[in-house]
């Protein structure tokens, strides 16, 4: 949630649209950073007023220096600071005297650096905010705003840049200036590239709201270390969905070296990998994982139109290259349907005979000579069932080829991409062709069908979002219930505890009470009817079947009785200074199709949910899937069918389908409890549940919860 004093960050105008400069730390020659600065705002046609500081000066670069900030007669919206780390803040407190709106500061040796450096941050951040001046760094190496030609930016920018509908915003310089230059090498024109740094005050969530309420700003890429505030960043994942711009994202730290490199870098923490990858299958956020790759895909979303189906075909000059598309296309999900008996005898006479006619649809070398005869069959499977047409460009006569395809693409509603098994033979005069294309050039096999994977999983995403069914609500809660559990517990509740807390939650469990001597639990069977299960039940003993403190399928009194003297006396033998809190009896349950669910509670994201099937197969196959609480109806759903062992559920070798509904129920329910009781529970193990045909329901028949 943001807070109310932080409204002020909304508006980034000041730094991205100033109307005054101020660069200080320009030096005399106007070399280095600020010297830069100046240089790419002087020839881009910045139309505001550049304003050097420099006492040695009285002129730089032909602009009029002054001895401070506070020497300068005008207004200052924006201040840029190139000095050493320990001249920073002196400059900064100039720029609060000064009134200045907003700041970017390129010096490194902050947080970055180690506790030295952390301590001149939090002196910078208090200048920052009770002066409320938007500053972008440190560490970082500016901004570009390119409708605007605010090129507040060290590094080299092509001169024939230009303006577009891509957003950027990175926490590393480099790998900004990487994207910037794929960018233009494809002619994808940006609207804003930002370098955050170490995001003292700034943060990348700000950055990207900024971008979402432009409205040249239609897809958003982002190069991200760490979240600063992760609530942040799902209120701008939300508002993405909200206006259906897509964010593409290169999030570092899968691997536990990523991750240290992402700290050392700009002292992000990078939170847990599987909690973020599950976050952004939630938001509908595309992860890749190059700069090459991020590029790739905002060109296609920014040229292209979203597909209804996940139905591609090929049209390729190379057998070889048939196979190619064919296994990466299979290995990513696309599918490649049987081209329709009409489609293949319109093409038939017109195929070479040693070509092939299918998809992918095998052109041969006689495209080299022909290429009449592609055009004729692009306009053939263009009438086919398909929603993406990939075209081989690989061959002499690309130039006509182009406006031929996009010709095409005017006339249909399918998808037209171009599509490359390499970028070597990319000329400068071909380049050109590519960056002026109206339709999406392609460049590599894998990262481009990962691109296409993308786009048809943003459709899909979108189309399952706008039918979204309501989750169940928790009508009630038993709150004294709750607060009875919670309040006399220790660091584990109890199997009988847990499910009596998923009970106050309207969470089906097994039928069970707590007995306290073997008369007790006799009189509780038979209530409950036979057969039944005998537990232990003591905070100290929370692995049961080690312990042998677990006795299954009691079918008469005398069993009973037996199981109850057994149990206790080996949950004395394992552990002798457990607390028995008592003996559950619980119902056995009839059959049912075993599946587990859980909550962990991550550091950055809060209460996270995980589902999976159940018994041991989860311990053994690891086959989960995960999403952030809170979670709706669609969330719980796609839970269940991501997972390998969702055919289980739909009914196998004549097992009924089992109640995916009542599932999901109990995952958006234990979403809801997770972050009710966020600040006491840790973590939320309920295995298995027995899940019943469709109709029947579900039951949790054994849980644990452990808490802060």
């Amino acid at each position: 949630m943001e807070k109310r004093d932080d409204q002020w960050k909304r508006n980034l105008a000041p730094l991205l649209k100033p109307q005054t400069i101020a660069i200080v730390g320009i030096s005399g020659g106007g070399t280095g950073m600020g010297g830069s600065t100046a240089k790419n705002l002087q020839k881009f046609g910045y139309k505001g007023q550049i304003l050097a500081v420099n006492p040695k000066y009285d002129e730089i670069l032909g602009l009029k220096s002054y001895k401070s900030l506070l020497d300068i007669p005008a207004e200052v919206d924006l201040v840029v600071v190139a000095v050493p780390a320990e001249a920073v803040l002196p400059v900064m407190c100039e720029a609060a005297a000064k009134k200045a709106k907003a700041a970017t500061i390129y010096t490194s040796g902050f947080s970055e650096t180690g506790e030295k450096g952390r301590q001149l941050q939090v002196e910078l951040v208090k200048i920052c905010e009770e002066n409320q001046i938007r500053l972008c760094g440190p560490n970082n190496m500016g901004t570009l705003s390119l409708r605007e030609r605010v090129m507040v930016y060290t590094a080299h920018i092509p001169e024939d840049i230009k303006a577009g509908g891509l957003g950027f915003v990175g926490q590393s310089g480099s790998m900004t200036m990487c994207a910037l230059a794929a960018a233009y090498a494809r002619g994808i024109g940006c609207s804003y590239l930002i370098t955050s740094g170490n995001e003292a005050v700034l943060e990348a969530s700000d950055y990207i709201r900024f971008m979402l309420d432009d409205p040249a700003t239609r897809v958003i890429g982002c190069f991200i270390e760490g979240f600063k505030e992760p609530d942040k960043f799902r209120a701008v994942a939300d508002l993405a969905l909200e206006k259906g711009k897509p964010m593409v994202i290169l999030k570092v730290g899968r691997s536990l070296k990523g991750q240290e490199a992402a700290l050392g870098h700009t002292g992000s923490m990078t939170g847990s990998d599987a909690v973020q990858d599950a976050f952004f299958k939630q938001k509908g956020i595309i992860r890749v994982d190059e700069i090459e790759e991020l590029v790739e895909t905002a060109e296609l979303f920014l040229k292209s139109k979203l597909p209804k189906r996940n139905r591609i075909a090929f049209t390729m000059i190379s057998g070889g290259g048939c196979g190619i598309v064919s296994d990466i296309s299979h290995q990513l999900g696309l599918e490649i349907p049987e081209l329709s008996d009409a489609t293949c005898q319109a093409l038939a006479p017109i195929v070479p005979a040693f070509g092939r006619v299918g998809n992918p649809l095998d052109l041969t070398g006689t495209a080299y000579r022909n290429p009449e005869m592609y055009y004729q069959c692009l306009e053939i499977l263009l009438k086919e069932d398909v929603d993406i047409l990939c075209i081989d460009p690989d061959i002499p006569w690309i130039e006509p080829l182009i406006p031929k395809a996009q010709e095409l693409a005017a006339k249909t509603d399918k998808l037209l991409t171009i599509f490359g098994l390499t970028s070597e033979n990319m000329t400068e005069a071909k380049r050109k062709m590519w960056q002026d294309s109206t339709i999406p050039i392609l460049q590599d096999p894998k990262r481009g069908l990962r691109a296409v994977k993308s786009l048809v999983d943003f459709s899909e995403f979108l189309e399952k979002r706008s039918s979204e069914t309501p989750s169940v609500g928790v009508s009630s809660v038993d709150l004294s219930k709750v607060k009875a559990i919670l309040g006399r517990a220790g660091k584990v509740l109890t199997e009988y505890q847990s499910k009596q807390l998923l009970d106050a939650y309207g969470i089906p469990i097994t039928r069970e009470e707590l007995a306290h001597t073997p008369e007790e639990a006799l009189e509780i069977a038979r209530k409950i009817g036979y057969p039944v299960a005998l537990k232990v039940q003591s905070e100290k003993i929370a692995h049961k079947t080690e312990a042998k403190v677990i006795r299954l399928n009691l079918k008469e009194d005398r069993e009973v009785l037996t199981a109850y003297e057994e149990v206790l006396s080996n949950a004395k033998r394992f552990n002798p200074v457990a607390i028995v809190d008592g003996i559950l009896v619980q119902e056995m349950v009839p059959g049912g199709t075993e599946a587990m669910a859980g909550m962990v509670a991550d550091k950055q994201f809060g209460p996270c949910l995980v589902f999976g099937l159940g018994g041991i197969l989860v311990e053994v196959l690891k086959d989960i899937s995960m999403r952030v609480a809170p979670l709706g109806k669609r969330d719980a759903l796609d839970m269940i069918e991501e997972i390998r062992g969702f055919q289980i559920l739909q009914g196998f070798r004549g097992k009924p389908r089992g109640d995916i509904e009542k599932i999901a129920d109990v995952l958006t329910i234990l979403s809801r409890l997770s972050i009710d009781l966020r600040e006491r529970i840790k973590e939320i193990d309920i295995n298995p549940i027995a899940v019943y045909p469709e109709g029947e329901g579900v039951k949790v028949v054994d849980a644990l919860v452990v808490l802060n």
